[in-house]
């Protein structure tokens, strides 16, 4: 698996797992690898995450915008709205980041694979989808707990 802008690029072995599980809008492009002048076959999975503002629990959200050189000083702030988001962010300075430091989706909330949007740019994957790929042999990845978010089945 390889990150990519808008996607991952994945075998056909990661291509039949995938497709076992819950993808917001997506497609499967196949794509030419090569490996010792084999074609091997490989596919550009790309998602539309459109929904990402609508499944957020905007409430019980926090926003942290802190310094890269002392990382305790920082600010956090509620969410409260996509606009509210926008003001926080023009904060902008040299030397400071943003991220989430809750990120809480709505209950209704379902997908394995996922990708964040806003503070941060993040792709997750539900526990579920990791312990497929693991219990089917794939290698070559490395998954670690999305600290932020807060939902009944954590993504990492």
């Amino acid at each position: 698996m390889s990150i990519c802008t808008f996607g991952i690029i994945i075998d056909k072995k990661l291509k039949e797992i995938i497709e076992q599980h819950k993808l917001p809008p997506h497609h499967f492009y196949p794509i030419k690898v090569y490996h010792k002048k084999t074609q091997l076959q490989y596919y550009w999975l790309h998602w539309i995450v459109n929904d990402f503002w609508d499944i957020i629990d905007y409430e019980n959200t926090l926003v942290k915008r802190y310094s890269i050189i002392n990382p305790a000083n920082f600010d956090i702030e509620p969410l409260v709205s996509k606009q509210n988001l926008e003001a926080f962010l023009k904060k902008e300075e040299i030397g400071f980041e943003f991220g989430y430091e809750k990120l809480v989706f709505r209950p209704d909330f379902d997908y394995d694979i996922y990708e964040t949007q806003g503070a941060d740019w993040n792709n997750l994957i539900s526990e579920k989808l990791k312990d497929a790929m693991e219990e089917q042999g794939m290698t070559g990845f490395e998954a670690h707990p999305y600290k932020p978010l807060n939902v009944d089945e954590d993504l990492v």
